[in-house]
């Protein structure tokens, strides 16, 4: 029927446990499960992290030497010197063909 409404808890009692779940083994995952083998886990993934570290580090390194005014000056004089090689060389391919 249209106005019929649901019956309602007399004890005010809520319908679900409130208290804390129920602990029994195994229902947190261990340290040493198959999560988490015993056999060099976190040192092989420490390894990787340095290796990831030390060349991030050795990239920057190398692009800061990079971006000193001697350096730019001297790669600026071979990119002229190469232009004058290509410059040189389209000029023996006209004569030789």
């Amino acid at each position: 029927p249209a106005g019929r409404r649901r019956s309602r808890n007399p004890t005010r009692a809520p319908s679900f446990p409130t208290g804390p779940a129920p602990i029994s083994r195994g229902s947190f995952p261990s340290k040493r499960g198959p999560a988490f083998p015993e056999h060099g886990h976190f040192d092989a993934r420490r390894a990787e992290q340095a290796r990831h570290w030390f060349l991030s580090e050795l990239r920057a390194g190398l692009l800061a030497r990079l971006d000193r005014p001697e350096v730019r000056t001297r790669l600026r004089e071979m990119g002229d010197a190469l232009d004058l090689m290509d410059e040189n060389s389209r000029g023996l391919r006209r004569f030789s063909t």
